[in-house]
């Protein structure tokens, strides 16, 4: 088994995660991905675009944790710091958990400012809709990789998640 090394887990490091349909565990996968990279750069950003889930931070049993969620964050312009941002989220060990609010993505600008300044200290997981919006098309421009995750089943979850990763082909030639 290869091992990744802090030199490979660069800050600006971005990574989608998405499930060919539900229930197949892509949260809980997009958390396991983000706190394996906390435990090899101490930090990691872990940022819920999944409005239908039930929340990243309940899944993660962190719903009492002080700190931000998507509807708290007021960004007024200017350039945000990823290291304050990071600090006024709730933690689960040492990832950031920036929680959306069930059925209300947060709009693509928030989106896009928040992933620029967290990938200026630290590796990002985005844990994605399955269905494309404005949100997560800008998101997925961001990625240096996605996962797609599937069941080893043709109808329920083969043919979905072809359309899944049919939509975040259009950025790769």
């Amino acid at each position: 088994m290869h091992r990744l090394d802090r030199a490979q887990l660069p800050a600006g490091l971005v990574i989608g995660v998405t499930g060919g349909c539900g229930g197949l565990g892509a949260s809980r996968f997009a958390a396991t991905l983000a706190v394996a990279a906390a435990q090899r750069v101490d930090r990691c950003l872990l940022a819920d675009l999944d409005p239908v889930a039930g929340g990243i931070d309940v899944l993660l049993g962190a719903e009492a944790t002080p700190g931000a969620r998507w509807s708290q964050l007021r960004l007024a312009g200017g350039v945000l710091d990823g290291e304050v941002l990071l600090a006024g989220l709730a933690t689960w060990g040492r990832t950031a958990v920036l929680a959306c609010d069930q059925f209300e993505l947060p709009p693509p600008e928030q989106v896009r400012e928040v992933i620029d300044a967290a990938r200026s200290v630290a590796p990002v997981v985005l844990d994605l809709a399955r269905h494309r919006s404005p949100t997560r098309d800008l998101a997925i421009a961001s990625f240096a990789l996605v996962v797609v995750l599937c069941a080893a089943d043709l109808a329920r979850s083969l043919r979905p998640g072809r359309r899944s990763a049919d939509s975040v082909r259009f950025r790769w030639p």
